[in-house]
């Protein structure tokens, strides 16, 4: 079962195709991804175009788009959404129960990474509901390892703030360029020791992860928050306004070991908190992993509710 990177295939059996940025058809295989179905809908192709416009004003690129196609008929594709910090969000065309359709999955997503460690990308990502059992075999087939499952939360605006100190030993400053080396140094502390997907440790270089959360929605410098004590950077809350809703998502929350349970992540998130509420946002929104324990009890604490879960499986370039 050959790949190849031909945008037009022919004759009989599986082809696997990487389709240039100018092909024709693209909006067939992105319809294919978002419904299913190759042909023309106008709802399907509105959905199309307002990821190209997300897509593009959050810097990422959608050139790594692959097609299956037997005897001329696209019976797949796959996509990996490319953003800043060297890693991309994979989308596959909804699975059948067929099991040959299974394996023309898994040959597009071994192409979809041999195309994406070309291009220098470290980290694939693709996400699972609990109960896609179908896609998750085609994910490890295809050289993919589980994550994490993560637990989806929202907290609305009129949700009740926990009691706070009146008086606690933190500074908190913005995003600013000068202060950039002083947000990598916070970041990088938080990451010891760490309980949020910690299988995700040492794939990326710290730049490459900040970056990575720079396009997370809609980057604003002023709701990007390091924590000090007494000088010392000891913790980060990276907030980013939704394209989708007028709600803001947490991108990161971490503090720095040394001052873990003293109270700065309770102080972090109600800076935060105040920051969005004086500017009329209808909540927060988050994902935490489920076996995250301290920061479950922390967000239910602030008000947030369980939404939805997702599974996690991720693939990584060799070394």
């Amino acid at each position: 079962m050959g790949r190849m990177a031909a945008e037009h295939p022919s004759g009989s059996g599986l082809t696997v195709a990487l389709l240039s940025p100018n092909s024709t058809a693209r909006d067939s295989a992105l319809r294919m991804i978002l419904a299913g179905d190759p042909r023309a809908d106008d709802s399907v192709d509105r959905r199309i175009r307002i990821l190209r416009e997300v897509a593009g004003a959050q810097g990422m690129n959608l050139d790594l788009l692959v097609a299956a196609y037997e005897r001329e008929l696209l019976k797949g594709a796959a996509l990996a959404i490319e953003s800043p910090g060297r890693s991309a969000i994979v989308h596959l065309s909804p699975e059948r129960r067929n099991r040959s359709r299974l394996d023309v999955s898994v040959e597009m997503l071994r192409e979809l990474q041999e195309q994406a460690w070309s291009r220098g990308i470290v980290l694939l990502q693709s996400m699972a509901a609990p109960n896609e059992t179908a896609l998750e075999d085609t994910l490890s087939r295809a050289g993919f390892r589980f994550l994490a499952e993560l637990v989806y939360a929202d907290r609305s605006a009129d949700a009740a703030t926990p009691s706070m100190p009146q008086h606690h030993p933190f500074t908190f400053v913005s995003y600013s360029p000068d202060r950039h080396d002083a947000f990598l140094q916070a970041l990088e502390s938080t990451y010891a020791n760490s309980q949020d997907c910690p299988g995700l440790a040492g794939i990326r270089s710290t730049e490459d992860v900040l970056d990575g959360h720079r396009a997370t929605g809609l980057f604003d410098p002023d709701l990007w928050f390091l924590a000090r004590h007494d000088g010392a950077p000891a913790g980060v809350l990276l907030l980013a306004p939704l394209h989708s809703r007028p709600a803001v998502e947490v991108a990161y929350m971490g503090v720095s070991a040394e001052y873990r349970r003293q109270g700065i992540a309770d102080a972090l998130l109600n800076h935060g908190t105040r920051q969005i509420d004086a500017r009329g946002f209808s909540g927060l929104t988050l994902a935490v992993d489920s076996t995250n324990d301290p920061a479950r009890r922390l967000y239910r604490k602030w008000g947030f509710v369980e939404t939805e879960r997702r599974r996690a499986w991720i693939a990584t370039r060799p070394s």
